[in-house]
């Protein structure tokens, strides 16, 4: 699986109505989703919120969204922007932290 960010495509076809086409296009937009968010159960969420075909899929079946929340925590243990976010975050809330403690 590449880890490639794309920007996302508007699709907003019902379920049966989803061709190979549309479904490329979905795929390539669920990093960027992913990114956006700072968990991989919000990034799924924020995808299938943004694609009524997604949103039908896993109301249809009921191991997608936990399947596709796997792929996505997998895609932010591996990707340099997952850790790069978690590690900047991290440490400005720490900077942020003792600079609040400390009156100057």
């Amino acid at each position: 699986m590449k880890n490639k960010l794309r920007p996302g495509k508007g699709v907003q076809c019902a379920l049966a109505d989803v061709g190979a086409s549309e479904a490329i296009k979905m795929g390539q937009s669920f990093a960027v989703k992913l990114k956006a968010r700072k968990s991989a159960v919000a990034g799924v969420d924020q995808f299938r919120l943004a694609y009524p075909a997604i949103h039908e899929l896993g109301s249809k079946q009921p191991w997608f969204l936990p399947f596709m929340t796997v792929i996505g925590q997998r895609l932010l243990e591996k990707a340099i922007w997952g850790m790069f976010v978690r590690v900047f975050l991290g440490c400005s809330l720490a900077l942020l932290d003792v600079s609040a403690t400390f009156t100057w």
